[in-house]
């Protein structure tokens, strides 16, 4: 078990990390004892007891214990403890969230999707009107970026 930070690993066949940070590619199976945040690319099985924050592919099952932001494509089954931001979700058999904070948004798309106690089909969205907020606040942070590195680099 080791504590990666800032790391680009590519691929082994089965990991487990303290914590992770960076891009991560595995053939087989991907554990992580506390937070997972960059992009992970497993080929079946990724498991995070705490946070996950990025894109994660998996290949059969995504199992995340704590919160979830970002995007989460998988094969088969996705499992999310919680969201209290935003957070994509794909699976072909089943999606799940236990619990949704009312100021998240949600998407998830497979045969099957949970979110809290509601059940639905093919489609299932959460937080719709927080779309617009997500959308403004991301092209406000870009904004200042670039006008913090024109500030830096004046000619």
């Amino acid at each position: 078990m080791t504590n990666q930070i800032n790391l680009v690993k590519i691929p082994f066949i089965f990991s487990e990390y303290e914590n992770f940070q960076g891009m991560d590619v595995n053939l087989i199976y991907k554990g992580v004892k506390r937070d997972s945040n960059g992009v992970n690319l497993t080929g079946f099985v990724k498991e995070v007891k705490g946070n996950s924050e990025g894109f994660d592919v998996t290949g059969v099952y995504n199992r995340v214990e704590g919160i979830s932001k970002g995007v989460s494509l998988t094969g088969f089954v996705n499992y999310s403890g919680e969201v209290d931001d935003f957070l994509i979700q794909y699976a072909t058999l089943k999606n799940e969230v236990k619990e949704v904070s009312e100021y998240a948004f949600v998407l998830q798309i497979g045969l099957w999707n949970k979110l809290g106690e509601r059940y639905w089909p093919i489609i299932n969205i959460h937080g719709i009107k927080k779309i617009s907020k997500l959308v403004k606040e991301t092209f406000g942070k870009i904004k200042k970026h670039l006008e913090e590195k024109l500030r830096r680099d004046d000619y």
